[in-house]
C-alpha cells in the first residue's frame, strides 16, 4: 500500500513539473515580447509553483520513509534505484518507473527552458548596456582634455586708470 502513496505523489509531482514547464514556457515568449508586467505576473505563479514542488517533494520523502520503514530497512541509501530494489509487485514496479522516467523528463526539459530563457535575458542586458553607452557620452568626451584648447584672455579694462 505504501508504494501506491509513492506512485501517486509522483503523479502529483510530474503534473507540477508540468505546469511550471508551460509557465516558464510562457515566460521564454515574454521575454522576447519584452512585456515587463506580464513576466512579472509569470514569475509571481512561477515562484508559487515551485513552492508546491517543494511540498509535495516532501510528500514524497516522507512516503519513502515509511515504505522502508514498512519494509524493515533503515540503513539502506534512499535513492530510485535502491527503491526499485525493493518493490516485489511487477506492475506497481513497472508503474514507478514510467513515473520516474516521466519526471526526469520533466527536469531535463525544464532545464533547458531555463537556460534559454536565461541567454534571452543575458542578451537583453548586453542590448541595454550597449544602448546606454551609445546615449551616454563618456567623462573623456564631456571634459576638457589636459590641453587648454582656449588663447589666454588679456584683461583690459574699459575705463583707463591712466586718464
Amino acid at each position: 500500500m505504501s508504494v501506491q502513496n509513492i506512485i501517486k505523489v509522483m503523479e502529483e509531482l510530474v503534473m507540477e513539473h508540468r505546469s511550471l514547464i508551460e509557465i516558464v514556457e510562457k515566460k521564454t515568449a515574454t521575454i522576447k515580447l519584452n512585456d515587463m508586467d506580464a513576466l512579472s505576473n509569470l514569475l509571481m505563479k512561477e515562484r508559487k509553483l515551485v513552492q508546491s514542488i517543494t511540498r509535495i517533494e516532501a510528500k514524497r520523502q516522507k512516503a519513502v520513509d515509511n515504505f522502508f520503514h514498512s519494509v524493515g530497512v533503515s540503513n539502506v541509501d534512499q535513492s530510485v534505484s535502491e527503491l526499485l530494489e525493493w518493490i516485489d509487485d511487477t506492475a506497481l514496479k513497472a508503474q514507478m518507473e514510467q513515473h520516474i522516467t516521466a519526471l526526469v523528463e520533466e527536469i531535463v526539459k525544464l532545464k533547458q527552458v531555463e537556460q534559454l530563457n536565461k541567454e534571452l535575458l543575458e542578451q537583453s542586458m548586453a542590448f541595454v548596456q550597449v544602448s546606454l553607452d551609445m546615449l551616454n557620452p563618456t567623462i573623456h568626451n564631456m571634459n576638457y582634455n589636459n590641453k587648454h584648447t582656449e588663447k589666454p584672455l588679456h584683461h583690459t579694462s574699459v575705463f583707463d586708470s591712466k586718464a
